[in-house]
């Protein structure tokens, strides 16, 4: 009966990670039948599919090719993609296995034109992430076929087809918010009541001197906080599908190798990574030339490094008096990572990236390293090297092609609080180097005016008090004078800021999703609207941030291009504070 094939075949999936595979076998085959028997043919071919992922693990590929057959065979007639596409991976993986290349890659094209056609017709953002999280497995069998065939250039154009591809979506296509601007008015004003009863919570939490990404002081207050917040996901939802004349989004097409190299200038050198099986590669890229590294640091040694890394920089959060009698020993820890993270990821490269500067796009783990901060022995790459960073090239491409709106004055948005005094410093600096700007502190600094201003506004910098929400990053914030603005908010918003200064805690840190989809605050801003954005990897000391942001602003005044002024900021900040915390906490993001 089919309630027992199911159970059968949830169990045969459970044995098959447990590497139980002949009991896996057994019952994935009983499974396979009985829906077959009651004319269930997509399940039927589903139970085939773990029974030949079996074994293929077992190394019998010509059974296994044989039960994948019968379930390709069985799906006729049927319009079964999220079924038939993994029919069509598993067979282009048989078939590689076996030496037929040219039928692999067959089978491989056919799998992702499934994918991606079943994924256009997927309207909401958060749905299509979800959507990708366990498929992308089928781009990166193509790029490691591709590569050994020793093709890099078509690798390369199945890496950007993996990467970012919802964010590609919403910026290409300039879609309209699918969140409370089309939700019904009844709606509308549901979701302004949750949110409101959000940002009463959050302040006691604040106020109770704990922070939203710890919400272990007060159990009843967070069990309170999470029931509003999922109760605000399901109106987000429902909001979302009451868009009028919402139609399944066609994907669009990825910009060449050659249309990359054409936006990159003389003096820039572009590195992508990936992740392939247990290590990573890279792309090294410029306007005249393309190089393939094949084989840098294994995924297990970087995340040793970035553990390690995180635990020294954890140590900023101790006393002053400890950090004042261990300078040296801090500086000579948290260097051994950051040279082991170069030897792994940036050493094999030095002779291609050689006095250039660098446009990195990071993958997987790599999100998380702070690339201008590796040390190569005898110095760091920002003494090298200025740094931009992307989500993809082609994110790259739609930030550099963006057409901004009119601009009018600078915006400045600064709220100090107990732990971030030298805010109100920086937003004195700010009203001496940008002389036109609006600058608004503590309690006037509000949401309505960043909604506003922010429209016309040539640059924008928000100094505030920062979370990222790792457990829920939709929910990463950033404490305005009257509100926490989360992502929910900013990609309501409406940006024709040419830079956007993020000066706060954490304000990059993204959480990733399978296909690299950035989810935290950098995914909004860039959506709202802004090409260019400033935003810190950790929790930043304000009275570095404070130096970093003058020299960071006196370099655009000066002429420099945004990562020159960047890395000079860096630099003068190094004189002062020599530790990387200080000086290596924030990234350009986008156009440079």
């Amino acid at each position: 009966m089919p309630p027992v094939a199911a159970v059968d075949l949830q169990l045969a999936r459970l044995l098959k990670r447990k590497r139980r595979f002949a009991d896996a076998e057994d019952l994935a085959l009983a499974a396979a039948e009985a829906f077959e028997e009651q004319g269930l043919a997509v399940r039927g071919a589903y139970a085939r599919i773990v029974l030949s992922q079996c074994l293929k693990d077992e190394g019998r590929a010509v059974e296994a090719i044989g039960q994948t057959e019968r379930a390709l065979a069985g799906l006729e007639g049927y319009h079964a993609k999220w079924v038939s596409y993994q029919c069509y991976d598993l067979m282009g993986s048989l078939q590689g296995s076996e030496g037929a290349l040219e039928e692999a890659e067959r089978l491989y094209m056919k799998a992702i034109e499934e994918m991606e056609s079943l994924r256009s017709n997927i309207g909401l953002d958060e749905f299509r992430m979800s959507f990708g999280r366990d498929k992308y497995q089928v781009y990166e069998n193509v790029v490691d076929l591709k590569i050994w065939a020793d093709l890099g250039a078509e690798a390369f154009d199945f890496v950007e087809r993996s990467k970012s591809r919802t964010l590609i979506d919403l910026l290409e296509q300039n879609l309209d918010s699918v969140w409370q601007s089309n939700a019904s008015g009844s709606r509308r004003a549901d979701i302004q009541k949750v949110r409101q009863d959000l940002n009463g919570l959050y302040s006691r939490l604040s106020q109770a001197g704990t922070t939203i990404s710890s919400l272990a002081s007060d159990r009843s207050l967070q069990t309170e906080i999470d029931e509003r917040e999922k109760e605000l996901v399901a109106l987000l939802r429902a909001a979302g599908s009451e868009k009028d004349g919402w139609v399944a989004l066609e994907t669009m097409a990825l910009p060449t190798l050659r249309e990359i190299q054409g936006m990159l200038e003389d003096h820039e050198v572009l590195i992508e990574y990936y992740k392939m099986k247990d290590r990573f590669c890279a792309f090294v890229i410029s306007g005249s030339q393309f190089h393939f590294e094949r084989d840098l640091g294994t995924i297990d040694a970087v995340r040793s490094c970035l553990k390690g890394l995180n635990f020294q920089l954890s140590k900023f959060h101790l006393s002053a008096d400890y950090l004042k009698q261990r300078q040296g020993t801090l500086l000579k820890a948290t260097t051994h990572h950051l040279s082991e993270l170069y030897r792994l990821l940036m050493a094999p490269l030095e002779d291609k990236i050689k006095g250039h500067s660098l446009v990195i796009i990071p993958h997987h783990v790599l999100h998380y390293v702070p690339f201008q901060a590796l040390f190569d022995g005898e110095a760091f790459v920002v003494e090298r090297h200025d740094v931009a960073y992307s989500a993809s090239a082609s994110v790259l491409k739609i930030c550099r092609e963006r057409k901004l709106p009119e601009m009018e004055r600078d915006l400045v948005l600064a709220v100090a609080d107990e732990s971030t005094p030298a805010i109100l410093e920086e937003a004195d600096v700010l009203r001496e180097l940008l002389p036109n700007a609006r600058v608004f502190v503590g309690a006037d600094a509000t949401a309505d005016l960043l909604r506003q201003y922010g429209p016309t506004a040539g640059k924008l910098h928000i100094a505030a008090h920062g979370v990222f929400r790792s457990d829920n990053p939709m929910f990463s914030s950033i404490l305005l004078g009257d509100s926490w603005l989360n992502l929910v908010d900013i990609f309501n918003l409406k940006l024709g800021a040419e830079l956007t200064t993020l000066s706060a805690c954490e304000t990059g840190m993204s959480a990733l999703s399978e296909g690299d989809e950035l989810l935290g605050l950098t995914r909004g801003f860039l959506y709202a609207g802004t090409p260019s954005l400033v935003v810190s990897l950790w929790r930043v000391n304000d009275r570095s941030t404070t130096q970093l942001m003058r020299r960071f602003y006196e370099g655009l005044a000066e002429g420099l291009t945004k990562p020159k002024a960047l890395q000079q900021a860096a630099l003068s900040v190094k004189e002062s504070f020599p530790h990387p915390y200080f000086w290596a906490p924030f990234v350009l993001m986008g156009k440079s």
